[in-house]
Protein backbone atom coordinates (compact mmCIF):
# COMPACT_ATOMS: atom_id res chain seq x y z
CA UNK A 1 0.00 0.00 0.00
CA UNK A 2 2.84 2.39 0.84
CA UNK A 3 4.35 1.69 -2.58
CA UNK A 4 1.06 2.60 -4.27
CA UNK A 5 0.86 5.85 -2.33
CA UNK A 6 4.43 6.72 -3.35
CA UNK A 7 3.68 5.93 -7.00
CA UNK A 8 0.52 8.07 -6.87
CA UNK A 9 2.47 11.06 -5.54
CA UNK A 10 5.28 10.44 -8.02
CA UNK A 11 2.81 10.41 -10.94
CA UNK A 12 1.12 13.58 -9.68
CA UNK A 13 4.44 15.40 -9.37
CA UNK A 14 5.45 14.20 -12.84
CA UNK A 15 2.19 15.43 -14.35
CA UNK A 16 2.79 18.92 -12.98
CA UNK A 17 5.66 19.15 -15.47
CA UNK A 18 3.49 18.32 -18.46
CA UNK A 19 3.10 21.07 -21.08
CA UNK A 20 -0.58 21.79 -21.52
CA UNK A 21 -3.21 24.48 -21.44
CA UNK A 22 -4.08 25.72 -17.91
CA UNK A 23 -6.44 23.29 -16.20
CA UNK A 24 -7.71 22.67 -12.71
CA UNK A 25 -5.75 20.19 -10.62
CA UNK A 26 -8.45 17.52 -10.51
CA UNK A 27 -7.39 16.69 -14.06
CA UNK A 28 -3.92 15.79 -12.80
CA UNK A 29 -5.28 13.84 -9.82
CA UNK A 30 -7.50 11.81 -12.11
CA UNK A 31 -4.64 10.89 -14.47
CA UNK A 32 -2.28 10.15 -11.59
CA UNK A 33 -4.84 7.80 -9.99
CA UNK A 34 -5.69 6.00 -13.23
CA UNK A 35 -2.10 5.06 -14.03
CA UNK A 36 -1.14 4.31 -10.44
CA UNK A 37 -3.91 1.69 -10.39
CA UNK A 38 -2.38 0.28 -13.58
CA UNK A 39 0.99 0.25 -11.78
CA UNK A 40 2.51 2.57 -14.38
CA UNK A 41 4.79 5.56 -13.98
CA UNK A 42 3.98 8.56 -16.16
CA UNK A 43 7.13 9.95 -17.78
CA UNK A 44 6.41 13.65 -18.30
CA UNK A 45 9.19 14.01 -20.91
CA UNK A 46 7.55 11.40 -23.14
CA UNK A 47 4.11 12.92 -22.49
CA UNK A 48 5.44 16.34 -23.55
CA UNK A 49 6.87 14.81 -26.71
CA UNK A 50 3.47 13.27 -27.45
CA UNK A 51 1.73 16.58 -26.74
CA UNK A 52 3.91 18.22 -29.41
CA UNK A 53 2.98 15.45 -31.86
CA UNK A 54 -0.72 16.07 -31.17
CA UNK A 55 -0.32 19.81 -31.79
CA UNK A 56 1.55 19.17 -35.03
CA UNK A 57 -1.03 16.64 -36.25
CA UNK A 58 -4.31 18.43 -35.38
CA UNK A 59 -5.90 21.80 -35.98
CA UNK A 60 -6.51 24.37 -33.27
CA UNK A 61 -10.24 23.45 -33.30
CA UNK A 62 -9.63 19.71 -32.98
CA UNK A 63 -11.41 17.64 -30.31
CA UNK A 64 -7.94 16.55 -29.20
CA UNK A 65 -6.77 20.00 -28.14
CA UNK A 66 -7.17 21.58 -24.71
CA UNK A 67 -7.35 19.45 -21.57
CA UNK A 68 -8.12 16.31 -23.59
CA UNK A 69 -4.64 16.49 -25.09
CA UNK A 70 -3.21 15.35 -21.72
CA UNK A 71 -5.37 12.23 -21.79
CA UNK A 72 -4.36 11.36 -25.35
CA UNK A 73 -0.70 12.23 -24.85
CA UNK A 74 -0.39 9.96 -21.81
CA UNK A 75 -2.06 7.07 -23.65
CA UNK A 76 0.26 7.22 -26.65
CA UNK A 77 3.32 7.79 -24.42
CA UNK A 78 2.97 4.15 -23.32
CA UNK A 79 3.00 2.94 -26.95
CA UNK A 80 6.15 2.00 -28.85
CA UNK A 81 5.24 4.26 -31.79
CA UNK A 82 3.87 7.63 -30.69
CA UNK A 83 2.89 9.15 -34.04
CA UNK A 84 1.45 5.91 -35.45
CA UNK A 85 -0.65 5.42 -32.31
CA UNK A 86 -2.07 8.93 -32.60
CA UNK A 87 -2.94 8.24 -36.24
CA UNK A 88 -4.89 5.15 -35.12
CA UNK A 89 -6.83 7.21 -32.59
CA UNK A 90 -7.60 9.87 -35.20
CA UNK A 91 -8.89 7.16 -37.57
CA UNK A 92 -11.24 5.88 -34.86
CA UNK A 93 -12.43 9.45 -34.30
CA UNK A 94 -13.10 9.81 -38.03
CA UNK A 95 -15.15 6.59 -38.04
CA UNK A 96 -17.23 7.88 -35.13
CA UNK A 97 -17.91 11.12 -36.98
CA UNK A 98 -18.92 9.12 -40.07
CA UNK A 99 -21.41 7.29 -37.84
CA UNK A 100 -23.02 10.64 -36.97
CA UNK A 101 -21.53 11.09 -33.49
CA UNK A 102 -21.27 14.78 -32.63
CA UNK A 103 -17.85 16.38 -32.31
CA UNK A 104 -16.61 17.37 -28.85
CA UNK A 105 -14.40 16.40 -25.93
CA UNK A 106 -16.49 13.30 -25.23
CA UNK A 107 -15.85 12.03 -28.74
CA UNK A 108 -12.11 12.38 -28.23
CA UNK A 109 -12.39 10.49 -24.93
CA UNK A 110 -14.22 7.53 -26.45
CA UNK A 111 -11.77 7.48 -29.37
CA UNK A 112 -9.02 7.07 -26.76
CA UNK A 113 -11.06 4.44 -24.91
CA UNK A 114 -11.68 2.34 -28.03
CA UNK A 115 -7.98 2.56 -28.91
CA UNK A 116 -6.98 1.34 -25.44
CA UNK A 117 -9.31 -1.67 -25.80
CA UNK A 118 -8.61 -2.40 -29.48
CA UNK A 119 -7.08 -5.80 -28.77
CA UNK A 120 -10.24 -7.19 -27.17
CA UNK A 121 -12.91 -5.68 -29.44
CA UNK A 122 -13.84 -5.24 -33.07
CA UNK A 123 -13.67 -1.47 -33.54
CA UNK A 124 -16.51 -1.19 -36.07
CA UNK A 125 -18.77 -3.42 -33.97
CA UNK A 126 -17.93 -1.43 -30.84
CA UNK A 127 -18.92 1.82 -32.56
CA UNK A 128 -22.26 0.29 -33.59
CA UNK A 129 -22.89 -0.99 -30.04
CA UNK A 130 -21.98 2.38 -28.56
CA UNK A 131 -24.56 4.07 -30.76
CA UNK A 132 -27.17 1.44 -29.84
CA UNK A 133 -26.57 1.90 -26.09
CA UNK A 134 -26.60 5.68 -26.38
CA UNK A 135 -29.96 5.61 -28.17
CA UNK A 136 -31.36 3.36 -25.42
CA UNK A 137 -30.15 5.78 -22.75
CA UNK A 138 -31.57 8.77 -24.60
CA UNK A 139 -34.96 7.08 -24.94
CA UNK A 140 -35.08 6.19 -21.23
CA UNK A 141 -33.67 9.50 -19.94
CA UNK A 142 -34.33 12.10 -22.65
CA UNK A 143 -33.81 15.12 -20.37
CA UNK A 144 -30.62 13.99 -18.64
CA UNK A 145 -28.82 12.26 -21.52
CA UNK A 146 -26.35 14.39 -23.46
CA UNK A 147 -23.31 13.81 -25.66
CA UNK A 148 -21.34 13.44 -22.43
CA UNK A 149 -23.05 10.05 -22.18
CA UNK A 150 -21.15 8.85 -25.25
CA UNK A 151 -18.52 7.76 -22.74
CA UNK A 152 -21.05 5.85 -20.64
CA UNK A 153 -22.39 4.14 -23.72
CA UNK A 154 -18.91 3.21 -24.91
CA UNK A 155 -18.02 1.65 -21.54
CA UNK A 156 -21.13 -0.53 -21.72
CA UNK A 157 -20.41 -1.45 -25.35
CA UNK A 158 -16.87 -2.56 -24.51
CA UNK A 159 -17.61 -4.50 -21.32
CA UNK A 160 -21.10 -5.98 -21.65
CA UNK A 161 -21.59 -9.65 -22.46
CA UNK A 162 -25.31 -9.30 -23.23
CA UNK A 163 -26.19 -5.68 -23.91
CA UNK A 164 -29.99 -5.99 -24.00
CA UNK A 165 -30.21 -7.90 -20.71
CA UNK A 166 -27.72 -5.65 -18.96
CA UNK A 167 -29.46 -2.47 -20.13
CA UNK A 168 -32.71 -3.76 -18.59
CA UNK A 169 -30.90 -4.71 -15.37
CA UNK A 170 -29.22 -1.31 -15.33
CA UNK A 171 -32.54 0.50 -15.60
CA UNK A 172 -34.11 -1.62 -12.84
CA UNK A 173 -31.12 -0.98 -10.56
CA UNK A 174 -31.35 2.75 -11.25
CA UNK A 175 -35.02 2.91 -10.30
CA UNK A 176 -34.44 0.81 -7.16
CA UNK A 177 -31.55 2.98 -5.92
CA UNK A 178 -33.45 6.21 -6.66
CA UNK A 179 -36.11 5.01 -4.21
CA UNK A 180 -33.54 4.15 -1.57
CA UNK A 181 -31.47 7.23 -0.79
CA UNK A 182 -29.39 7.81 -3.93
CA UNK A 183 -29.67 11.08 -5.83
CA UNK A 184 -30.68 11.05 -9.49
CA UNK A 185 -27.62 12.03 -11.51
CA UNK A 186 -25.21 10.68 -14.11
CA UNK A 187 -23.01 9.00 -11.52
CA UNK A 188 -26.03 7.03 -10.30
CA UNK A 189 -26.38 5.78 -13.87
CA UNK A 190 -22.72 4.72 -13.67
CA UNK A 191 -23.36 2.87 -10.41
CA UNK A 192 -26.36 1.15 -12.00
CA UNK A 193 -24.13 -0.02 -14.84
CA UNK A 194 -21.54 -1.46 -12.46
CA UNK A 195 -24.02 -3.50 -10.43
CA UNK A 196 -26.09 -4.51 -13.47
CA UNK A 197 -23.15 -6.65 -14.55
CA UNK A 198 -23.59 -8.72 -11.37
CA UNK A 199 -27.33 -9.25 -12.01
CA UNK A 200 -28.01 -9.83 -8.31
CA UNK A 201 -30.57 -7.81 -6.39
CA UNK A 202 -28.74 -8.43 -3.12
CA UNK A 203 -25.91 -6.30 -4.53
CA UNK A 204 -28.38 -3.45 -5.01
CA UNK A 205 -29.39 -3.78 -1.37
CA UNK A 206 -25.78 -3.90 -0.24
CA UNK A 207 -25.10 -0.59 -2.04
CA UNK A 208 -27.49 1.06 0.39
CA UNK A 209 -25.68 -0.61 3.31
CA UNK A 210 -22.23 0.48 2.06
CA UNK A 211 -23.35 4.09 1.55
CA UNK A 212 -24.79 4.21 5.09
CA UNK A 213 -21.63 2.67 6.58
CA UNK A 214 -19.43 5.22 4.82
CA UNK A 215 -21.57 8.05 6.19
CA UNK A 216 -21.77 6.51 9.68
CA UNK A 217 -17.98 6.16 9.85
CA UNK A 218 -17.37 9.71 8.61
CA UNK A 219 -15.86 8.57 5.31
CA UNK A 220 -18.21 10.03 2.72
CA UNK A 221 -17.37 9.90 -0.98
CA UNK A 222 -17.80 12.76 -3.40
CA UNK A 223 -20.77 12.10 -5.71
CA UNK A 224 -18.27 10.86 -8.33
CA UNK A 225 -17.76 7.89 -6.02
CA UNK A 226 -21.14 6.20 -6.55
CA UNK A 227 -19.62 3.55 -8.88
CA UNK A 228 -16.97 2.73 -6.25
CA UNK A 229 -19.78 2.04 -3.78
CA UNK A 230 -21.02 -0.53 -6.29
CA UNK A 231 -17.65 -2.28 -6.37
CA UNK A 232 -17.50 -2.36 -2.57
CA UNK A 233 -20.98 -3.90 -2.59
CA UNK A 234 -20.27 -6.84 -4.87
CA UNK A 235 -16.84 -7.71 -3.44
CA UNK A 236 -16.84 -10.23 -0.61
CA UNK A 237 -15.60 -7.83 2.07
CA UNK A 238 -16.12 -9.57 5.40
CA UNK A 239 -15.32 -6.60 7.61
CA UNK A 240 -16.66 -3.45 5.98
CA UNK A 241 -15.88 -1.28 9.01
CA UNK A 242 -12.22 -2.34 8.95
CA UNK A 243 -12.03 -1.64 5.20
CA UNK A 244 -13.50 1.82 5.69
CA UNK A 245 -10.95 2.48 8.44
CA UNK A 246 -8.16 1.58 6.00
CA UNK A 247 -9.62 4.03 3.49
CA UNK A 248 -9.69 6.77 6.14
CA UNK A 249 -6.09 6.01 7.15
CA UNK A 250 -4.82 6.22 3.56
CA UNK A 251 -6.80 9.43 3.02
CA UNK A 252 -5.17 10.92 6.12
CA UNK A 253 -1.72 9.87 4.88
CA UNK A 254 -2.33 11.55 1.54
CA UNK A 255 -3.08 14.85 3.29
CA UNK A 256 0.58 15.41 4.11
CA UNK A 257 1.56 15.50 0.45
CA UNK A 258 1.50 18.67 -1.60
CA UNK A 259 -1.61 18.80 -3.76
CA UNK A 260 -3.60 16.45 -1.52
CA UNK A 261 -4.10 18.60 1.57
CA UNK A 262 -7.51 19.75 2.77
CA UNK A 263 -7.02 23.31 1.52
CA UNK A 264 -6.39 22.05 -2.02
CA UNK A 265 -8.42 18.85 -2.35
CA UNK A 266 -11.83 18.17 -0.85
CA UNK A 267 -11.78 15.37 1.75
CA UNK A 268 -14.65 13.47 0.11
CA UNK A 269 -12.78 13.39 -3.18
CA UNK A 270 -9.54 12.35 -1.47
CA UNK A 271 -11.51 9.49 0.14
CA UNK A 272 -12.32 8.18 -3.35
CA UNK A 273 -8.62 8.11 -4.25
CA UNK A 274 -7.87 6.27 -1.00
CA UNK A 275 -10.81 3.95 -1.63
CA UNK A 276 -9.42 2.86 -4.98
CA UNK A 277 -5.99 2.16 -3.49
CA UNK A 278 -7.53 0.00 -0.74
CA UNK A 279 -10.15 -1.81 -2.84
CA UNK A 280 -7.64 -2.76 -5.51
CA UNK A 281 -6.10 -5.20 -3.03
CA UNK A 282 -9.29 -7.28 -3.17
CA UNK A 283 -9.00 -7.93 -6.89
CA UNK A 284 -6.21 -9.61 -8.84
CA UNK A 285 -5.66 -9.26 -12.59
CA UNK A 286 -6.96 -12.81 -13.07
CA UNK A 287 -10.05 -12.25 -10.96
CA UNK A 288 -13.31 -12.39 -12.90
CA UNK A 289 -14.30 -9.14 -11.19
CA UNK A 290 -11.26 -7.21 -12.48
CA UNK A 291 -13.33 -6.02 -15.44
CA UNK A 292 -15.66 -4.24 -13.01
CA UNK A 293 -12.81 -2.41 -11.29
CA UNK A 294 -11.57 -1.32 -14.72
CA UNK A 295 -15.06 -0.15 -15.66
CA UNK A 296 -15.44 1.74 -12.38
CA UNK A 297 -12.18 3.59 -12.89
CA UNK A 298 -13.39 4.62 -16.35
CA UNK A 299 -16.78 5.66 -14.92
CA UNK A 300 -15.29 7.92 -12.27
CA UNK A 301 -12.70 9.30 -14.69
CA UNK A 302 -15.59 10.05 -17.04
CA UNK A 303 -17.53 11.84 -14.33
CA UNK A 304 -14.50 13.94 -13.45
CA UNK A 305 -13.86 14.76 -17.10
CA UNK A 306 -17.45 15.86 -17.60
CA UNK A 307 -17.35 18.00 -14.47
CA UNK A 308 -14.07 19.56 -15.53
CA UNK A 309 -15.50 20.33 -18.96
CA UNK A 310 -18.85 21.71 -17.83
CA UNK A 311 -18.62 23.04 -14.27
CA UNK A 312 -16.78 25.65 -12.28
CA UNK A 313 -13.94 24.71 -9.96
CA UNK A 314 -16.02 25.46 -6.87
CA UNK A 315 -18.87 23.16 -7.89
CA UNK A 316 -16.44 20.30 -8.49
CA UNK A 317 -14.56 20.72 -5.24
CA UNK A 318 -17.48 21.44 -2.93
CA UNK A 319 -20.42 19.44 -4.29
CA UNK A 320 -20.58 16.30 -2.15
CA UNK A 321 -23.06 13.45 -1.70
Amino acid sequence: MERKVRLLIKNYESLKNVKTEPCIKLTLHERALKYTLKDKYINFKEVNECTDIIRESTSIFSDFRGDISINTAIIISFQSQFKESLEEILKIHKKLRQNKFYSGDSLALISNMIFENKNKIDIDECIEKTKYVYEFMRNKHPFSTSIDDYINACIVAINSQNIDEELIDMEEAYVYLCKNGFYKNNTLKNLSQVISLTRKKEVWEKCIYVKKELEKNNCKFHKFGYPLIGVMAFLEIKDMKSTIEKIKNISDKLKIYRGYGSFVLDENYRNIIAGFLVIQNYISNKDKNSILISKTIDDINKAMNIAIMTATTSSIILNNI
